[in-house]
């Protein structure tokens, strides 16, 4: 999933490069897609509405996503659609516009196979409720991951033939991994949760997310303005 403020959903290019990422255009307030290289610095915009940029893992693609017809990254379709572009720009192309998916679901999720031919995403089936999905480039055939009824935030597909994936399966958002072929889920974090931002090593055997925890305060203040206290934390 991707919280979108000024710069969000940053990720190295295979050689280590490069740096591709999203970020706001403060004129537009659209989600452009930027690559900087690491040794120069320099910024490039290779795609001006899109969110969630991944490598693919030949690095000669980016993957990126649109949906929608009004926000920060609006769709030409007003659809859910995935596009890709080459790191250097100017080629942006729609890979597949998913017309199928329904629902108030509004998590969505974009990766990449290990061998860059295949893209993993979400896709809502009803109510909050999505579901993982598999889809082919080259022949467009898709297959059915998950089958969960619930809601699935993220999806990572790692080199050792699983799929890790966040859902409140068991209630609270936690991280599960499941084979890229299908079948059954192991459930890799428990706890209170929310779990997100699911990030796996080359050698798939370590695992970085976060763990987001809502903190709130209480002030007073007087009504002229003066006198801010804080009463708890």
């Amino acid at each position: 999933s991707l919280t979108l403020g000024n710069s969000a959903s940053a990720g190295f290019s295979p050689d280590g490069s490069s740096i591709v990422y999203g970020r706001r255009n403060r004129n537009t307030n659209v989600a452009e897609v930027c690559v900087v290289s690491i040794l120069s610095g320099q910024t490039r915009v290779i795609a001006d509405t899109g969110v969630a940029p991944q490598w693919s893992p030949t690095g000669s693609r980016i993957f990126y996503y649109r949906g929608g017809r009004v926000g920060r990254y609006p769709a030409r379709s007003g659809k859910r659609e995935y596009w890709s572009v080459s790191p250097q720009g100017g080629d942006s192309r729609i890979e597949f516009i998913d017309s199928l998916s329904r629902g108030t679901a509004n998590f969505f999720s974009l990766g990449v196979s290990p061998d860059g031919k295949k893209i993993i995403f979400t896709r809502g089936t009803g109510g909050t409720n999505n579901e993982i999905f598999v889809r082919d480039l080259s022949t467009g055939k898709e297959t059915q991951i998950t089958d969960d009824k619930k809601t699935v935030d993220e999806a990572v597909w790692t080199d050792n033939g699983f799929i890790f994936y966040t859902s409140n399966r068991s209630g609270n958002f936690n991280v599960w991994a499941i084979p890229e072929s299908g079948g059954d889920a192991i459930q890799v974090t428990r706890g209170a949760g929310p779990d997100a931002g699911v990030s796996v090593s080359a050698v798939a055997n370590r695992l970085v997310y976060s763990q987001r925890t809502n903190i709130g305060t209480l002030w007073m203040v007087n009504t002229d303005g003066r006198g801010h206290r804080q009463v708890f934390p």
